[in-house]
């Protein structure tokens, strides 16, 4: 049923997949390349992985969620012949069906709104992403401290003053907003420092 409905273009993908990330076990960096592949299949009915290598995640980070979606059962890539009996390499979303099919019938729903926080960002910012703020913003989003308003009202702010905004200008206009105490941006939050020293 999950798969017709995908098909028919009536399963928005997207928001279920931000709805249950934590029931589905996924980092924002899978959950963003899962909805890419699907996004990507949806239109033409292949994956192109050179497409997908735009898509604001760097080779080494998209080659782990590939890893991950793969080795998890998310996706599973095989051969197959086309028309003139050449083979060439499809993909199978079946997994992903199956995981979203068991989800809805057990009615295990979470009330999380992550890839919509990482869609808000990235518009605010006018740029994709790179991987590297992905995972500061999973760090954030994970603390559970800030809500997807608070993410647009310090995007909204920070449009009033500044030309250009980063994931770091964010994050402490976030900061500054939660505890009321204004600081630098030379200042970087303690919670911020502690994620960027365990990815060195």
């Amino acid at each position: 049923m999950i798969k017709k409905l995908f098909y028919g273009g009536y399963f928005d993908y997207s928001k279920f997949i931000s709805n249950n990330i934590n029931t589905l076990s996924l980092t924002i960096v899978d959950a963003f390349v899962l909805i890419k592949i699907l996004d990507f299949y949806k239109e033409t009915n292949h994956i192109d992985i050179k497409k997908l290598g735009l898509c604001g995640v760097d080779k080494k980070n998209l080659d782990k969620s590939l890893a991950n979606l793969i080795d998890r059962k998310f996706i599973n890539f095989y051969l197959e012949n086309d028309e003139n009996g050449l083979a060439c390499e499809t993909v199978s979303l079946d997994g992903f069906f199956e995981r979203v099919a068991y989800i809805i019938n057990n009615e295990t729903y979470e009330d999380n709104d992550a890839y919509m926080i990482v869609n808000i960002v990235q518009e605010g910012l006018n740029k994709p992403l790179t991987a590297k703020d992905l995972e500061l913003l999973t760090s954030v989003i994970n603390e559970n401290r800030f809500k997807r308003e608070d993410f647009e009202n310090a995007l909204e702010k920070l449009k009033q003053t500044r030309r250009v905004i980063t994931v770091k200008s964010l994050l402490i206009e976030l900061e500054n907003e939660k505890t009321g105490i204004i600081k630098e941006e030379k200042e970087t939050p303690s919670f911020v420092k502690d994620f960027v020293s365990q990815l060195k």
